[in-house]
């Protein structure tokens, strides 16, 4: 639920994947990044890939779209799967 003190922070449709080379993909690493702040990495977490999503620059919670998420990871799969 929103109010006009708390407005509900805008949804970012945008998310670009980057793999920065083989050894980041060995261990799973894909960023996803977003307004041009880094929004989000995965990693190998006891043998499964895992999706650490962090807080914005400003502290406030990042809102991401189901269906650009969705999109995102499978890029980040396909990236991945390069190395």
């Amino acid at each position: 639920m929103t109010n006009a003190r708390n407005p509900a922070p805008p949804i970012n449709h945008q998310i670009h994947v980057i793999v920065a080379g083989p050894e980041e993909a060995s261990l799973g690493v894909a960023e996803f990044w977003a307004s041009g702040e880094l929004i989000a990495f995965t990693r190998i977490e006891e043998g499964d890939l895992t999706l650490r999503i962090g807080p914005s620059r400003d502290g406030a919670p990042v809102v991401l779209g189901a269906q650009r998420l969705a999109e995102a990871l499978a890029e980040a799969n396909r990236l991945l799967s390069l190395y």
